[in-house]
């Protein structure tokens, strides 16, 4: 299980719509569907019920959606992190430089 399919599956439930997921992830609709049969193959369920008309979540589609959730926010949150000790970093960094071009 990979954080792209969470991420493909997340945005299919909350857009309703794999051609609205791709869209707002940038990615093809055809690379949403790839992610979600990935998964439900892994899982071996089905997550979502596809016809032309609508997109419908399964009972074991919301068991994972809640998981899927806050995954990624960990994920987001971790990734945030990550960012704010790197900027940190750097200005630690150019502090330095700054001191010793003044010296």
């Amino acid at each position: 299980m990979e954080f792209k399919q969470l991420e493909a599956f997340v945005a299919v439930v909350d857009y309703g719509s794999f051609s609205e997921a791709a869209r707002r992830l940038y990615l093809t609709q055809p690379t949403i569907s790839a992610h979600i049969r990935s998964l439900e193959d892994e899982l071996h369920m089905k997550l979502i019920i596809r016809t032309t008309k609508k997109t419908t979540i399964t009972a074991k589609g919301y068991q994972l959606y809640d998981s899927a959730v806050k995954s990624t926010e960990a994920r987001i949150a971790c990734l945030l992190a990550r960012l704010a000790l790197l900027i940190s970093s750097v200005g630690l960094l150019i502090s330095a430089i700054i001191a010793r071009i003044n010296a």
